[in-house]
């Protein structure tokens, strides 16, 4: 077929809408399923040129059912196809598969198709809903019209039964809606005709073929013979030579008055009944010779209007269809005696379903950029849509952004919200599928398996297998203590690395010293072999000595450390490679090519701000790193290649349990698993792949199993959401809204409860669940109610600070600000919307304190005046809004770095705490010391955090064993350990809003716990946790506890069970800071790297009813009062807001101040009204 032909595509039936398909992205990227492009046997017969034949009553991907013959054209055919899963009939419009010669052909073809799809949803359009490709030809799916074509009505006479006129007018009425509003999304159509205005059996009438003359002009053929009514094609597009202007025959620009010239010469057909004319130019010409033979008699007025559309100057016609709508009106009007009864035309929005299916279609046109945009905008209008975050799941999963047990807890995490579990189950099931987990998947469903998964793909049943044969070849890969040993691929050699920087080479067979020589000066903590045996990799440390302060008479030594890997000869004992690394390797492994190695590291998520990764690089080209891998995951333990190259298996040293399967060429984790329950739980379990690419573990116990890796994976379906009618979704968004509207009216007239039964009805419609315009409304009722449960918490977005050291301490400022310090001494400020930095600063070389006043009006930093050793502590003073510093108080010499810091309530006054174990008092107003607060036998300790109570007469410290857990009351100084001596450092503290409840994290040796406290010093609960736990804080007036944990990212706790509610892991770093919205609404999770996952509480409220005090809410007005003891009515709005914040909007402001007056007339100028634990005396 020549390229420069062109084509023609002439049918009567419909073609709509492209909004999704099964994805299919290039090799060197994650595949969506490809069972989307190939149709079922029993759906395509030969018609001897060798493209398939669809045929009435056949299945198309087990989705489509073929309910009509082929209504066939010049470009290609349509079909009804009948949806199984969605119970709906859809047009299915197909080009010639001859007609698309290369991928760029159907790119561009469907790019012009999606100028329909992008029109939505609208009365008078018929719907495009997608483009997916059936046997590697793009198919345009579209909503079915079931009274055909007005030009079928105008041929069989259909049209000209009963009333006639009026229905031409109310046709000619609807036909001019549509392409006004397509004109109004900047879309010409280019070829209007009868054949493009299709029909229901009811005489709706709906423009279709919007784009489809452009696309038909991207594909290359050319017809000898051309039909007057079919479609020639331009450069600038299509037109059908009955229909046309002059300007389109002469090859003119194209404006809105092009379609306005066609749209009068197909009214025209319509009152005639027939064509006479063969060119659209002569119909307008010769118009007031066609008028007389009328079929229906033309009404004058609708004369004229016609002559001004067809006048050959398009300048001189009709400005656009709104202006000829209107004189249509009036002419309905003047001829029925009655107004037009259709409603004024108006488009349906754009839902996260239409954009989710319009992003799969995207991927089968493999634009994944452009698929994530329409994601990125389905979760924008519902941040917890189904189909969309299952579907973008894959691709992230599939390119290597997110694991496989990342994207279990994606989905997982939408039980809460789902309407109907049992598709979560089914999206679910089809990933463990894909992961190789046939068990997980059974458990979901009890399906023939057979009939769903690769011939090849392991069942439960046979999945592990006893081989004892290859357990010495996995012994010999153990890493041993006292140094790290690695063997050969071909087994003739073994390399052993020592601490002192010596590596031993032995004969794989006698174990015989073969050489030594000196790889590093320091530990050698890796090895290994390329598949020859021929080059080691070494990984080991070179320090440097030199001496910082030699200048000022200090002899102390100061080590610099170099930390290398080496690529070396082994037959001639040198290295012709060296690579400087910034972290810790923890393991290599070199492609069976020899070509290239990968190095994992295994960073201390504690010491660092960077996050473990893999990394691929050259081995011809040294410090050429050719791509990374992977990143954010655990420390590196060791990483294997299958004997093929394709994969690779990693585990780790944080979880030794675990291992995933890697595909090389991707970064894609493939799956993730633990030692099989078998083997022996206890000790170390090590992996590798056997010659034949089975997986293997070997326990401690020697015992060893065996899993086939599959050769051909099951793939998980891309899922598209069920496609609606304007008129349904419609309905649905009329429904939406009036419970909206009834909500909104209720909370107005101050029936709360009321108001959040209309807001449960509105978030039970289909689709707006999660619809930011419920959660708006909700968060608004939500200041008068009391938090009783967490529906869900939703993942928002990600994003991250630009620190250069491992992330300490995160604070969120009213103001809008991240305020946070690093571990290198430099506090920064950012804004939390956009990401613009506001302030810096740097205090030594080492980590600092850092906290907020209550008001958040100034923060203060503490630690170093420079870097130097011998430089002075500091407290600076910034005010928030402007950052500027107003105090610098300088701490007495021997006091340590203040890294523990937190204001009194009033702000007045600050406390300091950090080496030496003790705590001081200083003055945020001239910054004079008051007090020192000193515990006997802690003077050796470190105080890690200090919190003041609410009331600012006592406070709260932890610190290193046996420091412990301590209050102490700012007045007397007496202090009342709550834990201390039991071999345990307390790391980080946080207080109820009321004072009640106090929450400290707690290490011993490896393992963590949080304790929960009462102000009586009595321990109510101990959460225990196996990882690091590095924040912690009460949400929601401490009914609830979140806390940051290494494994598996976060979570939180009910305060009445002691049961956790929710967690989920980061898709990045582990979590180093944690950071609450003001409301109450949502937190930020930091990693040590600055990344960040902003969260959304999805609250269940209660409203109680109006009243004019509780009980409860006492302390509150206590520590309000001891911070603002002449307070304004400004305060006590801020104040009020607090309340709400706490769930304390049920009480009437008048309630709360009636009572804050009573308080405070009970005070009396310095008189003592608390005990150390807040009880009056």
């Amino acid at each position: 077929m020549a390229k420069d032909e062109k084509t023609i595509l002439d049918t009567d039936e419909t073609v709509l809408d492209a909004e999704a398909a099964d994805a299919t992205l290039p090799d060197d990227v994650a595949t969506m399923p490809d069972d989307a492009t190939v149709l079922d046997d029993e759906a395509v017969s030969n018609d001897g040129s060798g493209a398939p034949v669809i045929e009435k009553g056949a299945s198309l991907l087990d989705t489509y059912r073929v309910k009509s013959d082929a209504i066939e054209g010049g470009m290609g055919a349509v079909w009804r196809v009948y949806h199984t899963g969605w119970n709906v009939d859809l047009a299915m419009k197909r080009p010639k598969s001859s007609l698309f010669q290369s991928e760029k052909q159907k790119e561009n073809f469907v790019h012009e198709c999606e100028a329909w799809i992008n029109l939505g949803l609208h009365p008078y359009i018929v719907s495009c809903y997608y483009v997916r490709e059936i046997n590697n030809v793009p198919s345009i799916f579209s909503e079915w019209m079931d009274g055909g074509s007005l030009k079928n009505a105008i041929e069989d006479e259909r049209l000209y039964e009963g009333n006639a006129a009026e229905r031409i007018l109310d046709i000619a009425i609807q036909f001019a809606r549509g392409l006004h509003y397509a004109h109004e999304q900047g879309l010409i159509h280019q070829d209007v005709k009868p054949d493009n205005l299709l029909l229901t059996k009811n005489w709706d009438a709906k423009v279709a073929d919007f784009g489809i003359a452009r696309a038909r002009a991207t594909l290359t053929v050319l017809d000898a013979d051309i039909p007057t009514d079919a479609t020639i094609f331009s450069a600038s597009g299509g037109y059908t030579p009955a229909y046309c202007s002059m300007e389109q025959m002469n090859g003119g620009q194209l404006t809105r008055r092009t379609d306005i010239y066609s749209w009068a010469v197909s009214v025209m057909e319509m009152y005639l009944g027939e064509r006479p004319w063969q060119n659209g130019v002569i119909a307008g010409a010769a118009c007031e010779e066609y008028f007389p033979d009328a079929k229906i008699t033309i009404p004058q007025k609708i004369q004229e209007l016609l002559r001004k559309c067809l006048i050959a100057k398009e300048t001189e016609r009709p400005h656009d269809f709104a202006e000829i709508e209107k004189r249509l009106l009036e002419i309905y009007r003047e001829e029925t005696g009655k107004d037009y009864p259709r409603p004024v035309s108006k488009a349906a929005a754009d839902t996260s379903d239409s954009l989710n299916n319009r992003a799969l279609s995207f991927l089968d046109l493999s634009k994944p950029d452009d698929a994530e945009r329409c994601w990125q905008s389905a979760l924008m209008q519902n941040s917890q849509h189904v189909e969309t975050i299952y579907n973008q799941g894959l691709l992230f999963w599939r390119s290597g952004r997110m694991d496989d047990i990342q994207l279990l807890q994606r989905v997982q995490s939408l039980y809460a919200v789902a309407l109907n579990h049992t598709e979560i189950d089914d999206l679910l099931f089809d990933i463990h599928l894909e992961r190789c987990d046939v068990q997980s998947a059974m458990l979901l469903h009890e399906k023939d398996l057979r009939r769903v998964l690769p011939q090849n793909l392991p069942h439960p049943e046979s999945s592990f297998i006893e081989i004892a044969s290859i357990r010495s070849d996995l012994t010999r890969k153990r890493v041993y203590n006292g140094l790290c040993t690695n063997t050969a691929p071909n087994g003739h050699q073994i390399a052993n690395g020592y601490d002192d920087g010596r590596v031993s080479i032995l004969d794989g067979q006698t174990r015989r010293e073969q050489k030594t020589f000196q790889a590093h000066l320091s530990k050698v903590t890796c090895l290994a072999f390329d598949t020859t045996g021929e080059h080691l990799l070494t990984y080991g440390c070179d320090p440097v000595v030199f001496n910082q302060l030699a200048h000022k008479g200090i002899s102390a030594p100061e080590y610099h450390y170099n930390y290398t890997i080496r690529l070396w000869d082994v037959s001639m004992a040198t290295f012709h490679i060296e690579i400087a690394m910034n972290d810790r390797i923890g393991a290599f492994a070199f492609t069976p090519d020899g070509k290239c190695f990968l190095s994992g590291t295994c960073i201390d998520g504690g010491k660092q701000a960077r996050v473990n990764r893999i990394e691929v690089w050259n081995t011809a080209v040294g410090s050429a790193r050719l791509r990374l891998f992977a990143e954010g995951i655990p420390a590196v333990k060791s990483i294997s290649f299958s004997p093929d190259g394709i994969y690779l298996m990693v585990s780790y040293w944080d979880s030794p349990e675990k291992f995933s399967v890697w595909e090389y060429a991707t970064g894609r984790c493939l799956f993730t698993f633990a030692q099989p329950d078998f083997a022996s739980s206890s000790g170390q379990v090590a992996a590798t792949f056997t010659a034949d690419n089975n997986l293997v573990w070997i326990g401690p116990d020697d015992s060893t199993w065996s899993m086939p890796l599959p050769k051909e994976f099951y793939r998980a379906k891309g899922t598209l959401c069920k496609i609606r009618s304007f008129q349904e979704q419609m309905d649905l968004q009329q429904r939406f809204y009036s419970f909206l509207a009834q909500c909104r009216t209720q909370l107005g007239t101050g029936d709360v409860a009321a108001s959040l039964k209309a807001l449960a009805q509105a978030r039970t419609i289909k689709g707006f669940e999660t619809a930011l315009e419920a959660l708006s409304v909700q968060d608004e009722i939500g200041k008068l109610c009391q938090r009783i449960g967490i529906r869900a918490v939703y993942a928002v977005d990600e994003d991250r600070l630009n620190n250069q050291d491992a992330l300490k301490r995160v604070l969120l400022s009213p103001m809008g600000y991240f305020l946070y310090c690093d571990e290198k001494g430099r506090i920064s400020a950012v804004r939390s919307v956009g990401g613009e930095k506001l302030f810096a600063t740097k205090l030594g070389n080492q980590g600092c304190g850092l906290a907020l006043s209550g008001d958040g009006i100034t923060f203060a930093v503490g630690g170093k005046e420079s870097e130097s050793a011998v430089a002075s502590s500091v407290i600076q003073i910034f005010t928030c809004h402007l950052f500027q510093s107003t105090l610098s108080i300088k701490l007495p010499s021997g006091s340590g770095r203040p890294t523990a810091l937190s204001f009194l309530p009033d702000g007045s006054e600050i406390l300091a705490g950090g080496m030496f174990g003790s705590i001081s008092l200083y003055s945020t107003v001239d910054g004079k010391r008051k007090k020192t607060f000193a515990r006997k036998g802690m003077e050796n300790t470190i105080v890690y955090d200090i919190i003041c109570a609410p009331n600012g007469k006592i406070a709260y410290a932890c610190g290193e064993d046996p420091f412990g857990i301590a209050v102490f009351c700012l007045d007397s100084g007496k202090w009342h350990p709550f834990a201390t001596g039991d071999g345990a450092s307390r790391y980080r503290l946080c207080v109820s809003p009321d004072g009640t409840l106090i929450a400290n994290t707690r290490k011993i040796e490896k393992d963590w716990s949080i304790e929960i406290w009462n102000s009586r010093g009595e321990k109510l609960w101990e959460f225990r946790e196996t990882k690091c736990i590095s924040a912690i804080t009460f949400i929601a007036n401490a009914r609830y506890l979140m806390a940051t944990c290494h494994e598996p990212g976060w979570k939180i706790w009910d305060m009445d069970t002691g049961k956790v509610l929710v967690e989920n892991r980061l898709s990045f770093g582990k979590p180093a800071a944690l950071a609450i919205s003001q409301e109450n609404l949502g937190a930020y999770i930091f990693d040590s790297g600055g990344e960040y996952s902003e969260v959304r509480f999805d609250w269940e409220y209660q409203f109680p009813g109006w009243t004019n005090w509780d009980e409860s809410v006492q302390p509150y007005l206590e520590a309000f009062l001891s911070r603002n003891p002449d307070f304004t009515e400004e305060d006590l709005e801020v104040f009020i807001e607090e309340l709400q914040a706490c769930g304390y909007g049920f009480i009437r402001p008048e309630g709360i101040k009636k009572k804050l007056m009573e308080i405070a007339s009970t005070r009396e100028p310095g008189k003592k009204k608390f005990s150390l634990f807040g009880k009056k005396k």
